[in-house]
């Protein structure tokens, strides 16, 4: 599945529950294949990650995540609001979708641990 915003592309994977889904934002072509996954394995970090999660039997739901500020714009932040909006309509066929509420954080990194298989 793909999420697309202005000219920007990238690649989304959706891990639904009983309750809602999760959604990641990232590129591919950047992750390494079972062949690759040797002795150095360098792991290309998400753009990000945006969760749905429904309260309850109204349709209301809590929309709340973070994506990079490297990638994404406040427009394109709006896109990936309405991107989760028509994927719950989807995901949820027969039931009422209420008001979503969100919270998005555009993050900056400061600093990451990693294990890349070579210690």
């Amino acid at each position: 599945m793909k999420f697309e915003s202005h000219t920007f592309k990238c690649d989304v994977d959706v891990y639904r529950n009983n309750d809602g889904f999760t959604v990641r934002f990232y590129d591919r072509s950047r992750e390494q294949t079972e062949d690759q996954i040797v002795n150095l394995v360098i792991v290309q970090p998400p753009f990000g990650y945006l969760s749905l999660k429904f309260i309850g039997d109204s349709g209301e739901g809590l929309l709340s995540g973070f994506l990079s500020h490297l990638v994404f714009t406040e427009a394109m932040v709006q896109d990936a609001i309405d991107f989760i909006e028509r994927l719950a309509e989807e995901s949820f066929e027969g039931r009422t979708i209420g008001s979503i509420p969100s919270h998005i954080t555009l993050v900056k990194e400061s600093g990451y641990v990693e294990d890349n298989g070579e210690y």
